[in-house]
């Protein structure tokens, strides 16, 4: 069934949801607040990387499935249409003394929410504290997304999985059709489905904070820890995603939600957060340990600063915190990336002449 949706919030999470929809064959209309990315979009422009979404966004805005606005009352007044059947909220909830900041997000609901219908479901993507969709109304659902950063509209296409917590059947019954026939669909209610959304992320911060810890065991005793993390990976009860050793995670959903889980009393995942951060210091030992222990004035090298291949997200990106470190001991920092653009770091257009007269890589 063609469905009119709204989405409030058009940034990597909503407008992924925004044109996957439109692509499905929904009449989609995508809400920000920031006008100049609404007129960007209408021009079909992306302002961030996400493999496949400004070719989905082209062909919404091409076949009139797909459109943009700063508000819900004006798309809905310049196409003449009455409210949305459904809503999605994909709003930032940035991380606030710890916790998971939902300011902006009640915010936006409360502003659409007078062009609404009793009938418009609402739904939660944003990730939030545990309850919250329950306190937006006893009709919203808990539809939490899944998507890695740079895939996300191949990840939406090609779900592991689709969780939609409801507490009123019809409302739940409403978004588990929209997706019918793209993955399995898990029912619950919206507290399971918000709490499972910060367990994913939080067991994978717990996993890669393992392997990062073993690693340093492993150096200890002399031993391979590829070999070991092959090894132990082989195992179909553990697997090898999330098994690479490396100067630590971060990025947009990681650190926040494992922020989240541990304040509501995840002893694990905190000491994961902390096994993360001492990572920071580990690399910086070791650059130290090449020059010599006089990083002051030395040239280093820097390949990635993204959070992650493929993608241009250096939000909470570990690569980031070693090159600040390194950067405060006085170190020359020069970097490439293929995605990922920053201002504190000098930048250049290829890997080799990132090394040029550099004394680490």
């Amino acid at each position: 069934m063609r469905r009119r949706i709204a989405v409030l919030g058009v940034g990597h999470v909503g407008l992924t949801t925004a044109a996957c929809f439109a692509d499905l064959g929904h009449d989609v209309l995508g809400i920000d607040v920031d006008e100049t990315r609404v007129e960007e979009l209408r021009s079909a422009r992306v302002s961030f990387f996400e493999g496949g979404l400004p070719e989905l966004v082209a062909a919404g805005l091409r076949n009139g499935r797909l459109r943009f606005a700063s508000s819900l009352e004006a798309g809905l007044d310049a196409a003449g249409q009455g409210p949305p059947e459904i809503l999605f909220v994909c709003t930032p909830t940035p991380l606030r003394d710890g916790r998971l900041d939902t300011t902006i997000t009640r915010a936006a609901i409360e502003a659409a929410r007078r062009h609404l219908s009793p009938q418009t479901v609402v739904v939660v993507k944003s990730t939030v504290p545990i309850g919250f969709t329950a306190s937006i109304s006893p009709t919203a659902v808990s539809n939490p997304e899944f998507l890695r950063a740079g895939s996300g509209p191949f990840d939406f296409m090609h779900p592991d999985r689709i969780v939609v917590g409801a507490t009123d059947p019809g409302a739940g019954d409403i978004v588990a059709g929209l997706y019918e026939g793209l993955g399995p669909i898990v029912r619950t209610d919206p507290s399971s489905s918000e709490l499972a959304k910060l367990a994913a992320n939080s067991f994978l911060a717990v996993k890669a904070s393992f392997i990062n810890e073993l690693a340093t065991v492993a150096e200890a005793h002399h031993a391979d820890v590829t070999d070991v993390a092959r090894i132990i990976g082989m195992d179909a009860r553990i697997g090898p995603s999330y098994l690479q050793v490396g100067p630590g995670w971060g990025g947009p959903c990681l650190p926040k939600d494992s922020a989240e889980l541990a304040a509501v009393g995840m002893t694990i995942v905190g000491d994961a957060r902390w096994l993360n951060d001492a990572q920071t210091d580990r690399i910086v030992a070791k650059v130290m340990d090449a020059c010599d222990g006089m990083v002051s004035g030395a040239k280093i090298a820097v390949w990635g600063l993204a959070f992650k291949p493929g993608s241009d997200d250096v939000l909470e990106s570990p690569a980031m915190r070693v090159v600040r470190s390194l950067r405060r001991a006085g170190a020359i920092v020069t970097a490439f990336d293929p995605f990922a653009k920053d201002a504190e770091t000098d930048m250049v257009d290829t890997p080799l002449v990132a090394c040029e007269g550099a004394d680490v890589l």
